[in-house]
């Protein structure tokens, strides 16, 4: 009975974190550039009894002919050399390989890996011995070294190894590198390149139009000599190695494949150092963009601000260098840039992009402020509306964000008919599709145009009229694809099924396409205020390249944190107090930080898998802070690690990625004392794994010995 009522209160606790409503939110959204004409709506509703969420994504296009354009376009890269561009980027990843059995010749030059205490260490060849050559398999983890033996792993020993470079000396699974961490400066770099790539593909795709692109970098003050109105190309840098902002490259076009590559070479030249004044780099495209060369052409005008960092001349937030940034941006948003192929006018747009590990509130706005999502802007405020012109790449895809911008900036793009558009949906980590989910338990519904209001279309809302079968003259039905936490659709013919007035039948006609995804939080998921729901790969992709990335709903979660003890012996126990204070949205602890402690966890070794404690249901109002009270003299414990792979000085729930948080023990030289726990019980949460005690009751009968870590 106890069982059940925990899972009534925790399903309570579910029904009270209820999916984020923004009551200004569009009824849809639609694309720019190459995007344009083609809309999409995406929202979740949820949980029901199951803990199952539903995500709604509905897509169509507006118009019989859509995304069809021969505008080039003109795009100034503004981007960001300050001196905290030399920060670390990313995280390694790592991929499992096929258990095998491997000796010193079969392992060879090869560059794998071992997995350690949910750490990954580079697996070397070595030979020793004395007497008889011993032939080894190794990795060292801190100051320790470790051979490969069996199929495991132990520290180094004398007689370590075998005596044939033929013989197996392990026999198990290895992982190789797929992805490595970089610098900030490095990423950029990266990204930057093969936005340039794309932009040139879509002027060849587009009969060599003439896409140019210039590049622009700030971070100090400007050259000397320089008030500001210079557009002499350069980049240099003062005598403390801090860079002037100047323009580097003038508008170059990408139908040569010379100014490629001078475009290239200027961006692989950029140094980082130097403080973060955007509004001088802003200042700078305005003044492109203003050059009669550009005005006078009929183009896609387009700004690319990229910074990682506050608006300062020194180091932290400064409203006038904010301020002088928004202006520059408006004046460019009120630039005239293209009539497109219906004589509709369009205006200049800029795409801001971030990689902040702590978005504070005020490089929110700033980055809207900027960005076309806020047209009108001229000082630092909330008045935006989130149109998909900023994104915060934190350390998640920035080349998949460059690529974007670019895919959607200059040239023709592609007839939306039904071989040639996917509409893909990646659900993101902290949540999965139940346990056996196929293809049949994904909805595919249509609902007609029915008219308009405003400024949108409207359709049917009345789910019984919603029609289960293509429209008539539709060729074949929908075609769905599950691969991992990645749906994919095809076989809809957006162009048949446009959406909009025909004025040769004197209505309103075609259909949106509805997709109904159920979704779970994963069990590693840490929850918290808006968790994303789908990955940044989503998008509606035409031709391979994703011409209109999804903004994702948000869900306001529960915290759930697991606490992972390795390395105890049978029978030891480890105890953690567990604090909570104030948060903000993103789960950081707000000033004044008061850490109340609310409870007492015992994990005990032997009585589960993982010796492994799971406290789920947390309010996400709060941080939490997890303290480790006691421990054996005979072991050295590591805290979690962060997200730079470096155990965490404090162990907050702001840091943590997935579950679970892993403390690791290893046995020093001072010996070893066995700590048996008297007794266990279930805990509150129904798994065998630990004791539970409110932090005003007594301790818990099962508890550590010994010194403090």
């Amino acid at each position: 009975m106890k069982k059940i009522y925990n899972i009534l209160l925790f399903c309570a606790a579910l029904l009270s974190f209820m999916p984020t409503v923004n009551a200004d939110e569009p009824p849809y959204r639609e694309g720019t550039g190459k995007g344009k004409g083609i809309a999409y709506s995406k929202t979740v509703d949820g949980p029901d009894d199951d803990g199952i969420y539903t995500i709604k994504l509905e897509s169509f296009v507006t118009g019989s002919v859509t995304v069809k354009q021969g505008w080039p376009a003109d795009i100034v890269l503004v981007l960001d050399v300050s001196g905290s561009m030399n920060r670390t980027y990313g995280h390694d990843e790592y991929e499992a390989l096929p258990s095998a059995a491997y000796s010193y010749d079969s392992y060879g030059t090869q560059e794998l890996y071992y997995r350690y205490n949910n750490n990954y260490y580079q697996v070397t060849r070595s030979t020793g011995g004395i007497v008889t050559t011993r032939y080894r398999l190794r990795f060292t983890a801190g100051y320790t070294t470790y051979n490969l033996s069996g199929t495991g792993a132990q520290r180094t020993g004398y007689n370590d190894g075998v005596t044939s470079p033929t013989e197996t000396i392990f026999t198990g699974v290895l992982y190789k590198k797929t992805q490595s961490a970089t610098t900030r400066i490095l990423a950029l770099k990266a990204a930057v390149k093969e936005f340039i790539d794309v932009v040139k593909a879509n002027d060849e795709r587009s009969g060599n139009i003439g896409n140019q692109i210039s590049i622009v970098k700030f971070a100090s003050g400007y050259v000397s000599g320089d008030d500001g109105s210079s557009l002499a190309e350069g980049n240099e840098r003062n005598g403390s190695g801090y860079n002037y902002t100047q323009v580097v490259k003038n508008f170059r076009s990408v139908s040569s494949a010379a100014n490629v590559t001078e475009l290239k070479n200027a961006v692989d030249a950029l140094v980082e150092g130097g403080a973060t004044q955007a509004d001088y780099g802003m200042n700078k495209a305005m003044l492109l963009l203003q050059q009669e060369s550009i005005t006078s052409r009929n183009s896609a005008k387009t700004v690319v601000l990229f910074t990682d960092g506050d608006p300062t001349s020194q180091s932290n937030f400064e409203r006038a260098v904010a301020n002088g940034a928004i202006k520059n941006a408006q004046t460019i948003k009120a630039m005239d840039a293209y009539t497109d192929n219906e004589q509709v006018a369009h205006k200049a747009v800029v795409y801001t992009v971030g990689v902040f590990d702590n978005e504070t509130d005020n490089i929110r706005k700033y980055m809207n402020n900027v960005s076309s999502n806020s047209p009108d802007a001229d000082d630092l405020d909330d008045s935006y509306t989130d149109l998909g012109f900023y994104q915060n790449a934190g350390n998640g895809d920035l080349s998949g964000i460059f690529r974007s911008i670019a895919t959607a900036s200059g040239g023709a793009g592609a007839e939306l008919d039904a071989s040639s558009i996917e509409t893909i949906d990646i659900v993101s980590a902290s949540f999965e599709l139940p346990e056996g989910t196929d293809t049949t338990d994904i909805v595919v519904k249509f609902a007609k145009c029915l008219g308009k209001s405003g400024d949108y279309l409207t359709f049917e809302t009345d789910t019984t009229q919603w029609d289960d079968n293509p429209p008539a003259g539709q060729e074949g039905h929908v075609s769905l694809h599950i691969d991992g936490n990645k749906i994919t659709a095809t076989g809809f013919d957006y162009t048949a099924e446009w959406c909009g007035y025909d004025e040769s039948i004197g209505s309103y006609r075609g259909h949106k396409m509805i997709l109904l995804i159920p979704i779970e939080m994963a069990p590693s998921a840490v929850g918290g205020l808006g968790t994303d729901t789908n990955g940044p790969e989503s998008g509606i992709y035409v031709g391979g390249e994703n011409l209109l990335p999804f903004i994702s709903p948000d869900l306001n979660l529960p915290t759930n944190i697991h606490i992972k003890k390795e390395g105890l012996a049978p029978g030891e126990s480890a105890v953690f107090d567990i604090y909570r204070t104030a948060a903000d949205e993103d789960g950081v602890p707000t000033s004044p930080v008061n850490w109340v402690k609310i409870k007492t966890v015992v994990v005990v070794e032997g009585l589960s898998e993982d010796s492994t404690v799971k406290l789920r249901g947390l309010d996400p109002n709060y941080a939490y802070k997890i303290v480790e009270t006691g421990w054996s003299w005979g072991y050295d414990t590591t805290n979690p690690l962060d997200a730079e792979g470096k155990p965490m000085t404090e162990v907050t729930s702001d840091k943590l990625i997935e579950n679970p948080f892993t403390f690791t023990n290893t046995k020093n030289t001072k010996g070893k004392t066995i700590i048996n726990a008297e007794s266990a019980v279930k805990n509150d949460f129904g798994a065998k794994t630990a004791t539970s005690v409110d932090s005003k009751n007594t301790a818990p009968k099962a508890q550590a010995a010994g010194g403090t870590n």
